[in-house]
């Protein structure tokens, strides 16, 4: 967490870069780049900043080159790949996964993923409704996140769409999507976000953890959501005609938007929603 923080400033000196970079290669000395399910979630977020590190300093691109410029390649070839949402809307039914999420910091991961059963819609489901309850604290979203993390790491990229199609759904319900079926009707028909500002809080925290810990990339983020959210507000004349009107759905879905912006790309909001 601090690394990524003060992740600018640390650019600004040859010498710490240098050393943060050597210590964390030292850290997965031994460890191939692969995908899932041969890493870790920790070991998933080194080498991503091991990858960050080495293209955004050219010191290092310089000094590492040899030892690093193919590496690096096949850090991007594995690691960074976008995560289209699906659209599922299978049976949701009670499993013994609500049982795990119930204190997500004791998870059995290995336990879970067998129940999950490479059909995780039904984990994912339950995630996110465990997500969207008004009382669920910031700890708890924190460890639902590694969580879902750890799973996508055993079960493979097929949880990471289906996560990000869950939180599309919740978004960008089927009666705004006319053209797109968004799937996850269980989800949406139990919790309705953009009727609920109350339980706006909770979840653009929740996505932010998981794109910190490297579930969704930012940019799946901008594309998948937020550009969607603001495109099929203003098909509907919702910026320019119902700006007076706090509570209609179209006013809340932007207000939402500019939620989840701020959370993600301004650290002083952060920052103050966690205190």
């Amino acid at each position: 967490c601090l690394l990524r923080k003060y992740f600018s400033c640390l650019l600004l000196s040859q010498h710490d870069t240098s050393v943060v970079f050597e210590g964390l290669c030292r850290v997965l000395q031994g460890k191939h780049v692969q995908k899932a399910p041969g890493i870790t979630a920790s070991q998933k977020a080194v080498f991503f900043f091991l990858y960050q590190l080495y293209t955004n300093c050219a010191y290092l691109q310089k000094t590492y080159h040899s030892d690093f410029g193919h590496y690096c390649l096949k850090l991007e070839e594995l690691l960074v790949e976008s995560y289209p949402p699906t659209a599922t809307d299978a049976m949701w039914q009670r499993t013994i996964i609500l049982v795990h999420l119930s204190h997500p910091s004791k998870c059995n991961i290995p336990q879970l993923c067998s129940q999950i059963n490479n059909n995780p819609f039904i984990f994912v489901t339950d995630v996110f409704s465990s997500a969207c309850q008004k009382k669920i604290n910031c700890q708890t979203l924190c460890d639902l996140a590694r969580v879902c993390a750890e799973v996508c790491c055993v079960c493979g990229r097929n949880v990471n769409c289906e996560l990000m199609g869950a939180f599309r759904a919740l978004c960008l319900p089927a009666t705004q999507m006319k053209n797109c079926h968004t799937g996850f009707s269980h989800l949406t028909s139990k919790t309705n976000i953009l009727m609920d500002p109350g339980i706006h809080s909770n979840l653009v925290i929740f996505v932010a953890f998981l794109v910190a810990n490297n579930c969704f990339l930012l940019h799946d983020i901008i594309i998948y959501i937020i550009k969607p959210i603001i495109a099929v507000q203003l098909s509907q004349g919702i910026a320019s005609h119902q700006q007076s009107s706090g509570s209609s759905s179209g006013s809340l879905s932007l207000q939402f938007a500019c939620m989840l912006v701020l959370h993600l790309l301004v650290d002083e909001y952060i920052e103050g929603s966690a205190q």
